[in-house]
C-alpha cells in the first residue's frame, strides 16, 4: 500500500498539519464590507501634500513635497497623516520636486525602493566603492524606472527635466523612519531658522533650540 503523501518543507522536514478552525473561531474573523474596503482606496487626485515634510524643502534650489499613503514613513511633517495607517511591513510615500529642484543628501536605516512615475530625476548614491550616478525616467513612453537603495547608504536626488517629477517611495518597516541629514543640509537649515525636534519633526529652532537645553 503507498504510503500518504506528506508536506515537505523547504528544510526537507515534514511540515505539521495545521489543525482545523472551529467554527466558533471563524465565526470571529472580522468580516469587511464593501463600503470599508472603498475606503482603503488612495486616489493621486486626493493626496494631502506638505510643503513642509521635509528639513531642506525651503533650501535654495530644493522644493521638494510629500504625500503619505500607507503607514509611517519617512516625511518630517508632524501634520502628515497616511490615508491607510495600520501596518503593512512598509511605507509607501509620493515625493515631488520640482523643475531644477532636489533632496539633499541624506540615509536611512532601512531599504528603500524608488520608481520614478513621472519626469526625469539624476540619483547619486554612495557605496562602500564609490559614487553612483544615475538617470532614472518616468516618461509614459518608455515606462516607470525603478531602483533600490539598500539601508545606510548617503543618496540624493536632483530633478534634471522641465517637469515636476513624482517618486513613488517604499520603505522596508511598520515604524517611522528617520532621515539622517548631512550635516551641511543641517547647518543650512538652521540658518533658515529650521530644525529637527527630539521626535524627528521639522520645527522653528528657537522653539527647539529652547526646549532641547
Amino acid at each position: 500500500m503507498a504510503a500518504a503523501p506528506r508536506m515537505i518543507s523547504g528544510n526537507g522536514t515534514p511540515k505539521k498539519k495545521r489543525p482545523a478552525k472551529a467554527p466558533a473561531e471563524i465565526a470571529g474573523l472580522r468580516r469587511w464590507a464593501p463600503a470599508q474596503m472603498a475606503r482603503r482606496i488612495v486616489r493621486f487626485a486626493d493626496l494631502q501634500w506638505s510643503s513642509e515634510a521635509l528639513l531642506d524643502s525651503e533650501l535654495p534650489g530644493r522644493g521638494g513635497r510629500m504625500a503619505a499613503v500607507i503607514g509611517l514613513g519617512m516625511a518630517q511633517d508632524r501634520a502628515i497623516e497616511a490615508p491607510v495607517s495600520n501596518a503593512h511591513g512598509l511605507s509607501i510615500e509620493w515625493l515631488s520636486l520640482p523643475p531644477g529642484g532636489s533632496l539633499s543628501r541624506h540615509r536611512l536605516a532601512e531599504k528603500q525602493v524608488m520608481i520614478l512615475k513621472q519626469g526625469q530625476v539624476e540619483l547619486s548614491v554612495e557605496a562602500d566603492d564609490g559614487e553612483l550616478r544615475q538617470s532614472l525616467n518616468g516618461r509614459q513612453t518608455e515606462g516607470w524606472d525603478s531602483f533600490a537603495v539598500p539601508g545606510n547608504c548617503w543618496r540624493s536626488l536632483r530633478n534634471t527635466g522641465a517637469d515636476e517629477a513624482l517618486v513613488l517611495l517604499l520603505t522596508s518597516g511598520d515604524h517611522r523612519k528617520r532621515i539622517e541629514w548631512d550635516a551641511a543640509v543641517t547647518a543650512a537649515a538652521g540658518r533658515l531658522g529650521r530644525a529637527i525636534d527630539a521626535n524627528g519633526y521639522v520645527g522653528p529652532k528657537r522653539f527647539i533650540d529652547r526646549s532641547q537645553r
